[in-house]
């Protein structure tokens, strides 16, 4: 394109510019602002190791099984401090914490079969 052109496309912008209320044009920057940046992080994002994936891994299975069994503990107390019903929750909820309590299990024995296997395999090479 020809310097012309440029400068005559930017004109109709600068002319556009003037004619939309600052709050629509801000909210237009801030949109084109967010994209920008969506875009940058996905440009220099990298595909993370097998050992930080382990350690994220790992991490996800602490959480679950630290609030499962903080879920499961407040429900018990509630039990045997006020009686009645063992899990009081509404329908979702208590599948909610009947779910959490059963994958905090499961992600420790998971985890625990890793480790097992880890020091079996870390002691037959010595």
């Amino acid at each position: 394109m020809s310097k012309a052109v440029l400068s005559k496309q930017a004109a109709v912008l600068q002319e556009v510019k003037k004619r939309t209320p600052s709050k629509v044009r801000a909210i237009v920057d801030k949109l084109v602002h967010y994209f920008k940046l969506m875009i940058w992080i996905l440009s220099s994002a990298q595909k993370p190791t097998r050992d930080q994936l382990r350690t994220s891994s790992r991490m996800t299975l602490i959480m679950i099984l630290t609030v499962g069994t903080y879920a499961f503990v407040f429900s018990l107390l509630r039990y045997v401090v006020f009686g009645g019903h063992f899990v009081s929750l509404p329908y979702p909820y208590n599948f909610v914490l009947v779910g959490v309590t059963a994958g905090a299990l499961v992600g420790l024995g998971v985890y625990l079969y890793w480790s097992i296997g880890k020091a079996v395999k870390s002691r037959k090479g010595k």
